[in-house]
């Protein structure tokens, strides 16, 4: 820690412990103001999309965005978004954790997995995407 008359000042994380709005220390270092606490809810989204057996519900926090997607029965990326989209596959890459439901995943490749309650994946461009089964699949997204 650095200490001068006004502040004291992390070196390692430079971030400003005592008076972020103001120190002059920080941005001539160009260090980070200390975020503070927020809460949000995903059952108050400041964002919703609903097309055709889909819907996302969004909010953004401390600049990463959040999303809850639930697709129902029978839905399927390249049946019901291709045509929006208008690209061979899904371009996402997702970064995801399934709530409940099952999700079936199939890259250009041809690589094939299921993701259930719990799972976490990664899938990056280039894929079709269905729910499996007569359960919607609800999952959490979360930008990168």
């Amino acid at each position: 820690m650095k200490r001068d008359a006004k502040y004291i000042f992390n070196v390692d994380t430079n971030i400003c412990l005592i008076k972020p709005e103001i120190c002059e220390a920080c941005s001539q270092v160009g260090g980070k103001i200390m975020p503070t606490m927020e809460k949000k809810s995903l059952n108050q989204p400041e964002e919703t999309n609903k097309p055709e057996k889909l819907k996302m519900e969004a909010i953004t926090i401390r600049g990463l965005t959040l999303r809850r997607v639930t697709t129902e029965p029978g839905w399927q990326w390249s049946k019901h978004l291709k045509p929006i989209q208008q690209t061979k596959s899904c371009q996402k890459d997702h970064l995801l954790y399934v709530i409940s439901g099952r999700l079936g995943v199939r890259m250009d490749d041809g690589k094939e997995e299921v993701f259930g309650p719990g799972d976490v994946g990664s899938i990056p461009p280039g894929h079709d995407g269905w729910t499996i089964g007569d359960e919607p699949v609800v999952w959490l997204e979360i930008s990168h």
